[in-house]
């Protein structure tokens, strides 16, 4: 016996919080089942923003974060939940990961928060009051009702229990002797739903956009110039190919609102894949990384490289040896 499963409605049946309580999991449950079948790496952040200035000061803050936490819980901070408190970066603290963590649901633990908890309680949610007007009243009628909002928190990583479900929000480096936090902004991007909502991931995107559209356009205006022809024009045909081919699908990529990282890290793979079939003495491609939703700096770098180190290589002529006889 799970306990999301379906309630049984009947007659004469007396009704308690556990019902409703019970209905609410069963719904959110098959929500859940049903969404993630969709597709893979249904979570991460929409959008995360960090409290620049409090960095000055030896903290760690989120000025807003949306998006869905692991388990499937959507959040959204500060319109719907209360940002988490900030986080007091220890001086000892290196090189480790900070975490926006909740509370995960689990039977036999309060849920809801009424007030007077310890800071150490693990529910999931901090209740409150809200005044809401009836929506089929023809007349101005409102009821004062509880409502509960995320308990979200900020864990140093070394914090986080199996009790918790959560998202990377920073790699700290280290606190200064001036008390500033260093974020570690290169090496680490928080796991996104949406490029856009990562400045390096979007970055990259138009990047390689934008050297897809230079490189296309000095093949096609050297193409364009008599030349003596054979296996090089040959050559040049097929990398404008290629150009003409992955150019219009970055830019359409970069229209997309939201794009998750896995599909351009598949587009990636694809661009690099092809031109190694130009630029590698094997013809074949480097083995890359497999894609890490929680590593995204880690998977999308090697890749990246490679296009880069690819795409330096289109304006090269390769000279053709020609055996002189006599």
């Amino acid at each position: 016996m799970s306990w999301d499963n379906r309630i049984i409605w009947s007659e004469g049946t007396f009704l308690q919080p556990q019902h409703f309580q019970q209905h609410d999991r069963h719904l959110e449950a098959q929500i859940e089942q049903r969404t993630r079948a969709l597709g893979p790496h249904s979570w991460g952040f929409l959008e995360l923003a960090v409290d620049e200035s409090l960095l000055e000061l030896g903290k760690l803050a989120v000025r807003s974060a949306r998006g869905v936490l692991p388990d499937g819980t959507p959040f959204d901070c500060p319109a719907r939940d209360p940002l988490p408190p900030p986080l007091d970066v220890p001086a000892t603290l290196r090189d480790a990961l900070v975490i926006l963590s909740l509370p995960v649901r689990r039977p036999g633990v309060d849920e809801a928060d009424l007030g007077g908890a310890g800071a150490d309680t693990l529910a999931r949610y901090v209740a409150g009051e809200l005044e809401v007007k009836d929506s089929n009243a023809s007349f101005d009628r409102t009821a004062l009702i509880q409502i509960g909002r995320l308990r979200l928190q900020l864990l140093k990583e070394a914090d986080v229990t199996a009790a918790y479900t959560g998202l990377g929000v920073a790699r700290v480096v280290e606190r200064r002797a001036d008390n500033r936090v260093v974020l570690d902004t290169n090496g680490y991007v928080p796991p996104m739903l949406d490029v856009g909502g990562a400045p390096s991931l979007a970055s990259l995107l138009r990047d390689v956009h934008g050297l897809l559209h230079q490189r296309g356009d000095a093949l096609a205006t050297r193409m364009s110039q008599p030349g003596p022809g054979g296996v090089g024009e040959i050559a040049e045909f097929l990398w404008l190919e290629v150009m003409n081919r992955f150019e219009p699908l970055f830019a359409h990529l970069a229209a997309t609102v939201p794009l998750h990282p896995e599909r351009l890290y598949a587009a990636c793979l694809m661009l690099a894949g092809e031109l190694s079939t130009f630029t590698r003495d094997t013809r074949r491609p480097i083995a890359y990384p497999v894609y890490r939703h929680d590593d995204l700096a880690g998977s999308f770098g090697p890749v990246i490289a490679d296009i880069r180190r690819s795409l330096s290589m289109v304006l090269e002529r390769n000279a053709i040896a020609i055996e002189l006889q006599e």
